[in-house]
This record gives C-alpha cells, sequence and structure tokens, in this order.
C-alpha cells in the first residue's frame, strides 16, 4: 500500500478533531463553523489527492483566474475553444475543385505528395494558390455554441453565497 492510500485510509474514519487540523494544514483557514464532517473530510482528501497527483493544468488555472478578474471588474471574457491535440499518423482528406487530397500528420509536421510542410496552411496555399487557414481549410475550426456575454446573467442577479457562519446546524435533518 503506498503512502498516498495509508494516509487516504488514515482519514476514512478521522475524528473531527484530526480533521479540523488537516483543514488548517490544507487550506490555511479554519473551516467554516457548521461545516459537516463529511464534508470536511471530502474537501481535505481532495486537497490531499490534489497535493500528490496535482490540480487543474496550469493554462486553465490561468484561464480562470483572467475569467474572475474580468468578472470582478464587470468585464465580458471571451471564452476560447480548446486547441486541437494532433496525433502523428492522422490522416485529413480534403476535396477541392473535384480532386481529393490526402495530408498525413508526421512528427515534424504534415506531409502531402512526398514533401513534409510545417503548417496546413502551407499545404492548403499549394493546393488552391490562395492564402486559406490551413486548419479551415481541412475542417478542424472548432466552434462552440456559447452565450454571448449578453445573454449571461449579471453578477448581482446571481443569488447571494449562504451565509454559513450564522445558518442553523442542518446536519440532524440531512445526510452530509
Amino acid at each position: 500500500m503506498s503512502q498516498l492510500e495509508e494516509r487516504l485510509h488514515e482519514l476514512e474514519d478521522a475524528p473531527r478533531p484530526l480533521l479540523l487540523e488537516e483543514w488548517q494544514a490544507a487550506f490555511k483557514n479554519p473551516p467554516p463553523k457548521n461545516l459537516s464532517t463529511k464534508l470536511m473530510r471530502r474537501a481535505v482528501v481532495f486537497a490531499l489527492l490534489v497535493k500528490h497527483i496535482g490540480g487543474l493544468p496550469l493554462s486553465m488555472r490561468k484561464n480562470l483566474h483572467e475569467i474572475a478578474l474580468n468578472d470582478q471588474q464587470g468585464l465580458a471574457t471571451e471564452l476560447k475553444p480548446p486547441k486541437p491535440q494532433i496525433k502523428p499518423g492522422t490522416k485529413y482528406l480534403r476535396e477541392w475543385n473535384g480532386r481529393t487530397y490526402e495530408v498525413e500528420v508526421v512528427e515534424d509536421g504534415f506531409v502531402w505528395n512526398g514533401v513534409t510542410y510545417r503548417s496546413l496552411s502551407a499545404i492548403a496555399k499549394a493546393i488552391t494558390g490562395a492564402h486559406w487557414s490551413g486548419p479551415r481549410f481541412f475542417g478542424l475550426q472548432v466552434t462552440l455554441d456559447l452565450p454571448s456575454a449578453s445573454d449571461l446573467p449579471s453578477a448581482p442577479d446571481l443569488p447571494s453565497a449562504p451565509d454559513l457562519q450564522s445558518a442553523p446546524d442542518l446536519r440532524s435533518t440531512l445526510d452530509i
């Protein structure tokens, strides 16, 4: 059994005082007053897993940080589609002016007619004679069906978070 597995096993039946210490160590703040032991245990386990395995990728954390900052300033955030991950061996087919073109992805670029190109745009230009976005030419453009910023509710329209310090202890009525 690994150290992580042992640690997770210890937390399964940990009493509330130990979970309070673990919470303080993980989050550098005391937990909300009426937080259930079950929820506290889940949060502590999650923090432990993030520490050992890793959390969100840096790019996603930066994106979330940008969204939060823009929201605080009342600015809309443009949501960007993920960049496609193209694996070597992938083949793209495109019909253009009655002829079918096949391009294969390789480690250092793209192969068309036995010639390696650094980009799909160079191949699209060689095929059409005009400047094209290579990904668009080969149908790789990702479009997201997202609402516009004007369709999203503004922050004041959202319900406010409950005050956990003054909330009644619902642990007896809810299984949490």
